[in-house]
């Protein structure tokens, strides 16, 4: 019953990560009236949302795009950022909505990005806990495994 549940979630998010994958490429050939890129149309989305004190960062990673609360800042690929595509504009624009969001102190938002800090250091713990089991001694291997999710 383990094993169908791990498969059928991990089922789920790759078709979902597969979706997203294939909007973002079929619109990133799209392009923009405006010709503004990315990181022009987060900037004028901030400024008429009245927020100035968040910083618009350039990173490599392919939809790695974020807005980082802690520091302020709105993180955009350099396709996204530089990008002038339906696609750049639409991942910019829905990130300058977690900073407004992040101002307005949303409260599903705050309860989403508690729930990423306790997944983050459960998805740490139970990584480790199996290992540390058979070698103290404290679990069996075939326990060891169930707590793993293999």
């Amino acid at each position: 019953m383990i094993l169908i549940l791990f498969l059928l979630t991990l089922a789920i998010g790759l078709l979902a990560q597969w979706h997203v994958k294939r909007t973002y490429a079929r619109h990133s050939c799209t392009p923009v009236q405006s010709g503004h890129t990315g990181a022009e149309a987060a900037h004028e989305i901030l400024r008429l949302s009245g927020i100035t004190d968040v910083d618009i960062v350039e990173h490599e990673e392919l939809l790695g795009d974020h807005y980082d609360p802690r520091h302020k800042r709105l993180v955009l690929s350099s396709a996204n950022y530089h990008g002038t595509s339906a696609a750049a504009l639409g991942v910019a624009a829905h990130e300058c909505g977690h900073a407004m969001q992040h101002q307005q102190a949303y409260a599903p938002r705050q309860l989403r990005m508690a729930a990423v800090g306790v997944t983050r250091f459960a998805s740490q713990i139970v990584m480790w806990i199996p290992l540390l089991g058979m070698f103290t001694g404290l679990l069996t291997g075939k326990t060891s495994l169930l707590a793993s999710g293999a």
